[in-house]
């Protein structure tokens, strides 16, 4: 060992310490170019939006929806004001979103109902899954820190509650959502209105089945 530091120079001795500065410095470019190219990438998400629709009633109907039988027990019967459920996709990025896919489900929800044994007596309710129906938007061009809008549903009461969910969100530039993630959900607005046990009857739908029976 000491024969083998007898023959190491200066000279050697700094051209070691060259090349691991120069290994440093290589990884270095290697790890900025990562995050740089990392942090200009577009940055995309999904934002729910829930807001009256004022006047044009019906603008975002669905068919796979309307095609539901709504005249059966746990559909409310009440329906509230037009509202209009929508989506908004945001490009945080530096860069420009270009064929941004976007696939949507909806889940529609009706009451499921216990009744006790005396009139009007409900022991338990829940929501249990009605119609499950998917939906894919496509935009040409999202500009990097903007937004684009697009109508999803207009609703007005005839389910109780429903979830939406991102199946996948993806551009050219990279993928962003790649399974189901709930991003919002829809409770038909009377729940937080009850005045008493009948109204709260009638937006579960409880005698639904009775007043809608297409046997009379």
């Amino acid at each position: 060992m000491k024969d083998f530091f007898q023959g190491v120079t200066f000279k050697n001795f700094l051209d070691v310490i060259t090349v691991i500065i120069a290994i440093i410095n290589v990884y270095v470019v290697i790890l900025v170019y990562k995050l740089t190219h990392k942090d200009v990438n577009p940055k995309l998400f999904v934002k729910p939006r829930l807001d009256k629709d004022r006047g044009n009633y019906g603008r975002a109907f669905n068919e796979s929806i309307g095609k539901l039988n709504f005249e059966q027990r746990g559909l409310p019967e009440v329906q509230h004001e037009y509202m209009i459920w929508g989506i908004e996709v945001h490009n945080n990025g530096d860069l420009p979103a270009t064929n941004v896919q976007l696939t949507l489900s909806i889940t529609v929800q009706k009451s499921e109902i216990e009744e006790g044994n005396f009139e009007g007596d409900i022991v338990s309710h829940h929501f249990v899954d009605f119609g499950v129906f998917n939906k894919v938007f496509h935009f040409d061009y999202i500009p990097p820190n903007a937004s684009v809008y697009q109508d999803l549903l207009t609703l007005q009461g005839d389910f109780p509650h429903a979830i939406l969910k991102v199946e996948s969100l993806n551009s050219t530039e990279g993928i962003y959502i790649n399974k189901p993630t709930r991003v919002a959900f829809y409770k038909h607005p009377l729940f937080d209105e009850l005045a008493d046990s009948d109204d709260f009857r009638r937006l579960v739908g409880v005698n639904k089945d009775i007043l809608y029976d297409t046997n009379y």
